[in-house]
């Protein structure tokens, strides 16, 4: 039987927790979404003071980066004029979102998920997503080392 790994409730909690934290740092309330690698979504937190219509978005950058595999600034660059995927973002009824703050959640190049955060701007919401992978991968190398 083939074994696999999924996202679980302390893996999502942590993501968020983490996320918030670094969103609290910089001083951007957001919106944070986290999926399963169908895009379904696991958990989702809107900060005190995020914006409201930031909210879909986060979720949609989270199922962008879960379905397609990529982080969605760098889905921005291939979509553009000319580019290979050029109108991806009207893909599964718009849902796909080249506006960066979406990372996958990869283990041994498999795709658990996805994370996406709205509220800042791009380079805000990069961090604070990269922020809960961080989160993963901390707890990873810890697990690993002993």
């Amino acid at each position: 039987m083939i074994q696999t790994s999924k996202l679980g409730a302390s893996d999502v909690k942590k993501i968020i927790e983490a996320a918030t934290k670094k969103a609290f740092e910089i001083g951007v309330p957001t919106n944070i979404a986290v999926v399963d690698e169908a895009g379904l979504l696991l958990g989702f937190m809107r900060m005190d003071g995020a914006l409201a219509g930031c909210a879909q978005i986060a979720i949609d950058k989270a199922y962008t980066a879960a379905t397609l595999g990529v982080r969605t600034q760098d889905q921005f660059k291939q979509a553009q004029p000319g580019g290979s995927e050029y109108g991806v973002n009207t893909l599964c009824g718009g849902r796909i979102t080249i506006i960066g703050g979406g990372v996958p959640v990869k283990v041994n190049g498999r795709i658990l998920g996805g994370i996406g955060v709205c509220t800042g701007t791009v380079e805000e919401d990069v961090i604070t997503a990269e922020a809960g992978l961080n989160s993963l991968r901390e707890n990873e190398t810890a697990s690993n080392s002993r």
